[in-house]
């Protein structure tokens, strides 16, 4: 309801005008031009009150958004009161913010104004649009989830049958190409389903503490390799490690170097920087005080649409026919779950900045020994209890197995496996390994079968086998119990490495932690 300002009331009015929290302005009704505005008012606007009294309500909003902000003010001139949500308003220096407005009619020496009351809500949008991203991506993971579990099992027999019959195809015959091309394929095919379980729900990064700056240069200079795009590179000589998954720290920058190669498609620079960051208070909200690492990267090509910025990181958006909208999309999840942060810059015609924090490591780097050839000999033959739910798993691994010299047995449920170990364990029979599945649909999967396997044999050495996981027993294996964890689709010779360092493996030093 509007009221009238008298000689008696105005001292008061003064005193809350200037004492309130939030921004207050007066305009004329009719000519909306400004009468008066408060400390806070002119703060939030970058304009003095003389300034605002040479201005209208046109001069705060932007061109674009003014039509509509004006239709939705006439259309409630004729209320006493007006309410606004997220209303764009223009600084003196040409940013914006946004705001909620409540408005009222006041009488004053016969005329009619309007009073708005401006509260900021910026920061509210950006955590509120923030939190919808999150929720696209948890309904995206659900769904990659799903699906790359079942094709996993399948892509995993393809792969591992066409390694199969590859030894046993004379490397003469014509089917031997036929089969390294199959090969090839699939494991294109792996790298896609890898993509979508890279923000699966649930699923956690299996991290390690290492150097970043040998992963950005191989994974960057991977993407420009044949381009006419170069990369520079910044890294100070006392840069700290990180404690990340390699993988999918790969996957992020060259989904980044990517962007940029096709925003640069006439030629161009990406400039990688990182740098000790030891105080990062102010450097985002979302980060806690603490060792951070700061990667920078940045591109002289065509920039992103300011239209644009604020969904780039939204699944299956892309402004490139081409583009699946996975790939930044991927990004954000990946270094949330790495306890960091992902944040971009651009001007159209000007470049795109992506600023990347990365929690430092606290532990010593781990240096990686990979043998020049792939090795098929086994440690010494064992008995190996295998369990999955899907037929061609269970034949193809078996054939894997038998080549290694093993003997093997099968079991398609978590009930079916206990009673093989318990059987064997009673009989003196040694079963030396036990490769579980984590997940069977219906039934007992490998993370409850082997509590049941502890109580037959508390050092029974389990391996757990996943194409997915909505839990992290498969980044953290040896708090379950198990002494060690494979995904598929996986190969014959990881199949084989994991099995020999599982059997050279002393099982008592574990099962403290479970």
């Amino acid at each position: 309801m509007g009221f009238s300002v008298t000689t008696e009331s105005n001292d008061i009015l003064n005193i809350i005008f200037e004492a309130a929290s939030d921004g207050i302005l007066v305009a004329e009704t009719e000519s909306k031009k400004f009468l008066t505005a408060n400390k806070v008012c002119c703060t939030m606007l970058g304009y003095t009150v003389d300034e605002l009294r040479k201005l209208d309500l046109t001069a705060i909003h932007p061109k674009e958004d003014l039509p509509n902000v004006l239709k939705q003010f006439e259309r409630q001139y004729k209320r006493e009161i007006i309410v606004a949500d997220n209303i764009p308003i223009k600084r003196k220096d040409g940013t914006v913010f946004y705001t909620d407005i409540s408005s009222g009619k006041m009488y004053y020496e016969g005329k009619d104004y309007l009073v708005g009351i401006f509260r900021d809500v910026t920061e509210k949008i950006r955590t509120d649009k923030e939190l919808l991203r999150v929720k696209k991506l948890e309904s995206v993971g659900a769904l990659a989830g799903g699906i790359a579990h079942d094709f996993n099992n399948i892509l995993g027999a393809i792969i591992g049958n066409i390694e199969l019959a590859q030894m046993y195809t004379d490397s003469t015959s014509k089917a031997c190409g036929l089969l390294v091309e199959a090969q090839k394929a699939s494991v294109r095919a792996k790298d896609l389903t890898q993509q979508l379980l890279t923000f699966a729900k649930g699923g956690e990064p299996v991290t390690h503490s290492t150097s970043i700056d040998e992963i950005i240069i191989d994974s960057a200079d991977f993407v420009l390799h044949g381009s006419c795009v170069k990369g520079d590179y910044n890294f100070p000589e006392d840069l700290w490690d990180v404690e990340v998954d390699i993988g999918q720290i790969s996957q992020v920058i060259q989904n980044i170097a990517l962007n940029a190669r096709h925003a640069m498609p006439v030629g161009g620079t990406i400039s990688v920087c990182c740098e000790n960051m030891d105080n990062i208070k102010n450097q985002h909200p979302l980060l806690t005080n603490g060792k951070f690492i700061k990667l920078t990267i940045a591109d002289t090509g065509s920039g992103i649409p300011e239209k644009y910025i604020d969904r780039i990181f939204d699944p299956y958006f892309s402004t490139k026919q081409e583009g699946s909208g996975l790939g930044l999309a991927i990004c954000h999840s990946v270094i949330n779950k790495h306890g960091g942060t992902i944040t971009v810059s651009s001007k159209t015609g000007k470049g795109t900045t992506f600023t990347i924090f990365l929690p430092a490591s606290q532990k010593a780097a781990q240096i990686d020994i990979i043998p020049e050839k792939a090795n098929f000999a086994s440690a010494r033959k064992a008995t190996v209890l295998f369990l999955d739910d899907d037929s061609m798993m269970r034949t193809m691994v078996k054939h894997m197995l038998v080549r290694g010299g093993h003997k093997v047995l099968l079991s398609k449920t978590g009930e079916e496996a206990i009673e093989l170990y318990r059987k064997h364990h009673n009989n003196g029979q040694t079963i030396d390994i036990v490769i579980m599945d984590l997940t069977i649909p219906g039934g007992m999967g490998g993370k409850d079968a082997l509590y049941e396997l502890l109580k037959i044999n508390r050092e029974v050495k389990a391996i757990v086998v996943s194409g997915y996981s909505n839990d992290p027993v498969i980044a953290h294996c040896e708090e379950y119990g198990f002494v060690a964890s494979i995904v598929k689709p996986f190969l014959m010779n990881e199949l084989n490495d994991v099995v020999n360092k599982v059997l050279q493996k002393n099982t008592k030093e574990h099962i403290t932690k479970i």
